[in-house]
């Protein structure tokens, strides 16, 4: 249907047939449900006031993108009006430049304008990276859009804040995707993030699959990589309802009736044009991890060890590999006490301690 609508209409009356496609869409389906809670359960004030240096930059990226646009045979009018629009744009360029993140994050690249709207404040404040994952499949007229992300990014001397990153962030849902392209295409979001584990990220963008499995999945791989004070922004959380109900559902969620979302993130919202929503980090919430290894002098594990940690009242039989872990801060110098049929009694003190993290140990049982 829209191959024959751009082939029968011009670029001029295009728009306003489809604004009123909508207006009639939205006469017989609600606007979004979910959105009113949302604005129910913000909690905190993460979006700032726009200044005029974001207005001005938005602006000038937008006027850079006509030519390139016009190159591809592609209305700029058309196709701004399904991207990410002015108020939101300038609120990312704004967030950007207020938190200065070292390490941003975007999923999904499109034709760029986004992403170079982050790279474009990170250049502001004097440095960052942004980290940008797209499986870079045909969408829209362009056969890779993110390849006009890189030619704009190079023409704009903002390549070398921007690092392509070509995969699926996690799951792939959308029944627009062929088969051949959702089973070819790597999911590389893990082994990306993984590489500025040390730094985290202050600042995400997500903007990919717009269903409410596939945002509620980018958000539960990234939130583990978000520092504390970092933000996950949600974009089209207004103008889609499944983002705003994957939002929704996140916010309600509880870990093992012991906690839950709101113990750890607080919620913000901004209507704008397609709406941005926020989730900002306010507690760390990672758990440290101590493993120990029973051993014999051959390096062979040893299975069935009672393994004790007075100080924590705390005893233990470990594993067939002959490891246990347990979720607890334990500092340098603990006592541990092990015993085996077979071997003889164990009691020594802990070379490494958690300090927040995972921290692993060696015990080596001699045969009694």
């Amino acid at each position: 249907m829209r191959e024959v609508l751009k082939k029968i209409t011009p670029p001029a009356i295009r728009q306003p047939i489809r604004r009123a496609i909508v207006a009639s869409r939205d006469q017989f389906f609600p606007r979004n449900p979910w959105w009113s809670k949302l604005e129910k359960i913000r909690n905190c004030n993460a979006f700032p006031e726009l200044t005029e240096i974001a207005r001005r930059a938005c602006k000038e990226i937008r006027e850079a993108y006509v030519p390139i646009l016009k190159k591809n045979g592609v209305d700029s009018k058309e196709f701004f009006w399904g991207s990410i629009k002015d108020a939101d744009a300038e609120m990312l360029y704004q967030l950007v430049l207020d938190r200065k993140p070292k390490v941003a994050y975007q999923i999904g690249t499109f034709v760029g304008y986004s992403a170079l709207v982050i790279a474009d404040a990170l250049r502001a404040n004097g440095g960052g990276i942004l980290l940008a994952v797209d499986p870079e499949v045909p969408h829209r007229t362009f056969v890779n859009p993110v390849d006009v992300a890189r030619e704009m990014a190079t023409a704009r001397g903002l390549d070398k804040y921007i690092r392509f990153e070509r995969g699926w962030h996690c799951v792939v849902s959308g029944d627009y995707i062929s088969m051949g392209l959702k089973r070819r295409i790597p999911i590389v979001g893990a082994q990306v993030l993984d590489t500025v584990r040390p730094q985290g990220v202050d600042l995400a963008f997500i903007d990919g699959d717009h269903s409410t499995a596939s945002t509620l999945a980018d958000f539960l791989l990234l939130r583990d990589y978000l520092n504390v004070n970092g933000i996950a922004v949600f974009h089209d959380a207004q103008s889609w309802p499944t983002v705003a109900q994957a939002l929704f559902i996140m916010w309600h969620d509880n870990f093992y009736y012991r906690s839950n979302t709101a113990r750890y993130f607080a919620i913000d919202v901004c209507a704008g044009n397609d709406g941005l929503g926020i989730l900002q980090r306010i507690r760390d919430e990672s758990r440290p991890t101590l493993c120990l290894t029973v051993v014999n002098k051959s390096g062979q594990p040893i299975p069935n060890v009672k393994i004790e940690i007075p100080s924590a009242n705390l005893t233990i039989i470990n594993g067939k590999d002959g490891k246990m872990y347990v979720e607890d801060e334990f500092p340098s110098g603990v006592v541990i006490k092990a015993s085996c049929h077979g071997y003889r009694d164990y009691a020594g003190k802990l070379d490494k301690g958690t300090e927040g993290d995972f921290a692993e140990n060696t015990i080596v049982l001699s045969d009694a």
